[in-house]
């Protein structure tokens, strides 16, 4: 959060959160972008030598973070918030995630590489990220930065799934869960065209339609989708740049399989 005379901006937990459980954009964009760039204005450090940590230290003096809470402008309470001098990946990982959905992709990446680099086993557990304790639960937000990271969104009711991945779009390969199963998601692109493939490693998932992102393709795409060795009937819309693949019936993909759509 950043505090002071200027006007206030929304802050964004609920904004982020909403965002994990695809409901989208609860607040004005530009205010959730405004309020993002604050943060990291206001907020980042690059070291914390001359400044207290308190009442808990989590980052040496050469190390990089991003504090709970400023006052840019001044105005700071003579007893502020507990917390607010102190850094958590918990809410790192939460803003970075809504970095990431804005594409403010180098801030995102800023803020990760500074958590990763505290916790590489050297000087901290790594499989452990200090919060109140050991093991604590808000820093289980960063599972969030995964389905941002790859725009991925299942939908069990209407077997609809999303993959549109914000980094390394020539070449990303990621982890997913559907309601029944779990596997993998990959994307390849390059100048000839584009191939997703969901690849199930356990259980099934349920898929009606597709919806992907492929740059530069118009109207005239070809789009293909293959499954098992054979060619699967679809039908194909493009709206805003996005891919909307549908199939006359449900396809059920199994542990073992893998459905690949290709865009040329």
């Amino acid at each position: 959060q950043t505090q002071g005379k200027s006007p206030p901006l929304p802050q964004l937990l609920g904004q982020w959160w909403a965002f994990a459980l695809g409901l989208g954009y609860v607040l004005p964009r530009d205010h959730v972008r405004a309020a993002l760039a604050a943060i990291v204005r206001h907020n980042w450090r690059t070291n914390f030598r001359g400044f207290v940590q308190q009442p808990r230290r989590f980052a040496d003096d050469d190390e990089k973070g991003l504090l709970n809470c400023t006052w840019p402008d001044g105005g700071r309470p003579e007893k502020p918030i507990l917390y607010c001098d102190e850094i958590w990946t918990g809410i790192e990982y939460e803003v970075a995630a809504l970095l990431l959905q804005e594409d403010m992709t180098d801030e995102a990446l800023q803020v990760i590489r500074a958590v990763r680099d505290r916790y590489t086993g050297n000087q901290r557990n790594p499989y452990a990220e200090d919060e109140c304790s050991y093991h604590y639960a808000r820093a289980m937000s960063s599972y969030s930065l995964l389905p941002v990271a790859a725009g991925f969104e299942y939908d069990a009711s209407t077997a609809s799934l999303r993959f549109a991945p914000r980094i390394n779009q020539e070449h990303f390969r990621c982890f997913f869960t559907g309601a029944e199963g779990w596997g993998l998601l990959a994307q390849k692109r390059d100048d000839t065209g584009q191939t997703n493939t969901v690849e199930v490693r356990y259980g099934r998932v349920s898929l009606g339609e597709i919806r992907l992102v492929a740059a530069g393709t118009t109207d005239n795409a070809n789009v293909s989708v293959m499954f098992e060795g054979r060619h699967v009937p679809c039908s194909r819309t493009l709206a805003k740049g996005q891919h909307t693949v549908r199939f006359p019936n449900p396809v059920t993909v199994h542990a073992g399989q893998g459905l690949a759509v290709t865009i040329a």
